[in-house]
C-alpha cells in the first residue's frame, strides 16, 4: 500500500510538471510498458525533429516501474528550441557501479541521464541495472 501511495504521488508530480512545462515551451513524450529499441528510435527522432533543443540541459526525464517485475515507463520533457545542440542519440547502457558507468559507458564528454532501470540493489552495495542517457552525436 505504501508503494502505491508513493507511485501515485510521483505520477501526480509528473503530471504537474508536464502541465507547467506546456506553458513555457516544454513538451513531453511518454512511453509506458517498456523502453526498448523501437521506443529509443522513436524518442530520438522526436527530440531531433520535433523538440530541437538548444542544449543538453533542455532535456530531462522521469522513469518509473509499478513493481520490480514491471517494464520501464519513461516520460521525456524537452524545451523546444531552434536546434543549436545538433543531433542527439539515446541509449540504454548497463552499469555495475558509478565509477564503471562514468568511465566505460558514457563515451561522451557530456550526457543527460533521463532514467534508470535497476535490476537489483543489495544493502550497502551499489545498484546494478541500466541507465537511459541522451548524448550529443
Amino acid at each position: 500500500m505504501r508503494l502505491t501511495a508513493v507511485l501515485a504521488s510521483l505520477l501526480s508530480l509528473t503530471s504537474a510538471m508536464a502541465a507547467h512545462a506546456s506553458s513555457v515551451d516544454w513538451i513531453s513524450f511518454t512511453f509506458v510498458g517498456g523502453f526498448e529499441e523501437k521506443q529509443i528510435a522513436q524518442s530520438t527522432t522526436w527530440i531531433n525533429e520535433t523538440c530541437k533543443p538548444d542544449e543538453l540541459g533542455s532535456i530531462t526525464g522521469f522513469s518509473y516501474k509499478s513493481s520490480m517485475d514491471a517494464k520501464l515507463g519513461l516520460t521525456i520533457l524537452c524545451h523546444q528550441g531552434s536546434g543549436k545542440l545538433g543531433k542527439v542519440r539515446i541509449a540504454r547502457t548497463k552499469f555495475k557501479n558509478t565509477y564503471a558507468f562514468a568511465q566505460d559507458q558514457l563515451r561522451s564528454a557530456t550526457a543527460v541521464i533521463i532514467g534508470f532501470d535497476f535490476e537489483k540493489s543489495d544493502g550497502g552495495m551499489e545498484p546494478i541495472g541500466e541507465a537511459v542517457i541522451v548524448a550529443k552525436e
